[in-house]
């Protein structure tokens, strides 16, 4: 089953995504490394690693991501894996902060299918430039 919260007014389901600060005592190196080819190539702002068992994707975000993170990875000395913190990281720097109000939209309580086409997305900003060779 998938954790999930309630709006205030216990409306909407919230997605929760269980993850582990990267200065927390329970961040132990596997997840250093992925905090840190994340920092690298998508968000240097990123500190969570996030957990692949609950994890939420958003459809559009989600092929985005995989699009941008694939030109990316072509560039990066040290490639980044399509991994549930390096999408969070994606989003955050694509929408902003992923906790503020700005973050994508709730689960509704009683999903429905659409029967109305889904909205072209905006392109995502590029990801910045891979960083230069060591001296050798």
């Amino acid at each position: 089953k998938l954790p999930v919260d309630t709006d205030a007014a216990g409306t909407r389901l919230l997605p929760i995504s269980p993850f582990l600060d990267f200065d927390s005592e329970s961040c132990g190196r596997e997840c250093r490394d992925e905090v840190s080819r994340v920092r690298a190539g998508i968000l240097p702002a990123a500190n969570r690693h996030y957990l692949q068992a609950q994890t939420v994707y958003r459809t559009d975000v989600r092929s985005e991501f995989c699009r941008a993170l694939e030109a990316a990875n072509k560039r990066l000395p040290d490639p980044v894996d399509p991994t549930p913190t390096a999408y969070f990281a994606y989003m955050e720097r694509v929408i902003g902060d992923v906790g503020s109000e700005q973050r994508p939209p709730p689960l509704p309580a009683s999903p429905r299918p659409s029967t109305s086409p889904p909205l072209p997305s905006p392109s995502p900003p590029p990801m910045p430039p891979s960083p230069p060779p060591p001296p050798p």
